[in-house]
């Protein structure tokens, strides 16, 4: 017997699908702890993620100063969430709030 679904049927079936990857969400991720959301996030080649304009500290994140934490930044303009932790040097990146945040070792 053949039965009609939904996508979102079809979806739930496959997320529920033993051994089937899971789908991606298409809100922003809701992440704990410490974290900055700008207008937007900006490539600075490697994994360096610059979140730019009117960016807003959350969770215990510092408003200025070098950050040493793993930390988010995620982007008003697409909903993206980026995760940053430090390098080598344990250094994580920099808040220049509300200007920009630079995130360094950053992943979606």
């Amino acid at each position: 017997m053949i039965t009609r679904l939904s996508l979102a049927g079809l979806a739930l079936a496959a997320a529920l699908a033993p051994g089937t990857p899971a789908l991606a969400s298409t809100r922003p991720a809701q992440v704990a702890g410490p974290g900055y959301t700008c207008d937007r996030l900006v490539w600075q080649g490697g994994n360096q993620w610059d979140g730019v304009d009117r960016c807003v500290p959350s969770g215990g994140a510092f408003p200025s100063g070098p950050l040493v934490d793993p930390f988010t930044i995620t982007s008003r303009e697409t909903g993206a969430t980026f995760t940053c932790t430090p390098d080598s040097f344990g250094h994580a990146g920099t808040a220049q709030t509300p200007q920009r945040v630079i995130g360094n070792r950053c992943s979606p």
